[in-house]
């Protein structure tokens, strides 16, 4: 069974459908699975192990056309993508028997975990309940190589924000909360390049507490990169 799925654009939410993705995994006999979306959300689920292929969308409208071509024919294509012009282009364009589209105003006063649940739900015609988020562990075992203490939990932390710094919690308040539980956690920081100075006040505050099982991650790898 070929299957396309079109992730959310931000990292929170794809790991949001991660529930719904298992699901659809689930349903299917021997899924292959093709992933398209951002790079951010391609970088957190490219290491499943149902998932065969993966393309990061260009912004461009004249690059949807070329790529559902090369994608080739589908069984069934799914989209997470929250009433995106772009998505429903591609929905156009794709090869597919059948295709399903979400739309996030179908589901009121529900978690966004339930509503893309939902929609999986109503496009199969099944009753799945929502199971926990889900990432592959080999995307980040090789980040925590380098932590001590290594039969520790893992805590982390991505204090960036799109959108400029009024939705970012203030630097000290992440460390603070990294302090506190590094007797049970251990730390790891992570995010884009230009995250690098709030990253690096956080990690002062841990070095300055004496907590030496972290990692400051920022900007250093593709996996970070988001």
């Amino acid at each position: 069974m070929k299957i396309l799925i079109e992730l959310p654009t931000w990292i929170g939410d794809t790991v949001m459908a991660t529930p719904a993705i298992e699901n659809i995994i689930s349903h299917y006999n021997k899924p292959e699975i093709t992933l398209v979306g951002s790079f951010s959300a391609i970088e957190l689920l490219k290491n499943h192990p149902k998932v065969i292929k993966t393309k990061v969308l260009d912004k461009k409208y004249i690059s949807l056309y070329k790529l559902a071509k090369n994608l080739g024919k589908f069984d069934v294509f799914f989209s997470f993508r929250r009433n995106s012009l772009r998505s429903k282009l591609l929905k156009l364009f794709i090869s597919s028997v059948n295709k399903y589209q979400h739309n996030n105003n179908k589901f009121p006063n529900r978690h966004q975990v339930e509503k893309y649940n939902d929609f999986i739900n109503l496009s199969l015609g099944t009753n799945f309940l929502a199971g926990s988020l889900k990432l592959d562990s080999d995307n980040f075992a090789k980040e925590e190589s380098n932590l001590v203490e290594n039969n520790y939990l893992t805590l982390g932390i991505s204090p960036g924000a799109s959108y400029g710094d009024a939705k970012r919690w203030y630097p000290e308040e992440f460390a603070d909360v990294a302090y506190k539980l590094s007797n049970k956690y251990n730390i790891i920081i992570f995010g884009g390049s230009d995250e690098k100075n709030i990253a690096a006040d956080i990690e002062k505050f841990l070095v300055d507490k004496g907590v030496v099982n972290y990692e400051n991650l920022v900007g250093k790898t593709s996996i970070t990169e988001l």
